[in-house]
């Protein structure tokens, strides 16, 4: 495991805090598709390829994630009568 600053982002005030510590994977890319990211980072400031990725991979996971949780949230509403 290596220690190095990534970031994710916080739902509650839409902004990307910086964990201490991450995990390495390794992913395998079209060429084209590297490119894009490597083209992209660099025009939304980022330091690295590999910084956008965590980025976009974490805001991925959260999208991912927060349905799921508006419908349990949801669903406990209406069970205490509130919807």
């Amino acid at each position: 495991m290596a220690q190095r600053d990534s970031p994710y982002r916080d739902k509650t005030t839409n902004t990307y805090q910086s964990l201490t510590t991450s995990m390495n994977l390794n992913v395998e890319l079209p060429k084209d598709s590297y490119e894009m990211l490597v083209t992209r980072a660099e025009n939304q400031g980022f330091d690295s390829p590999e910084e956008y990725g965590s980025m976009i991979l974490r805001t991925v996971i959260d999208e991912l994630e927060g349905p799921e949780e508006d419908d349990a949230v949801r669903d406990r509403l209406e069970d205490l009568g509130y919807v």
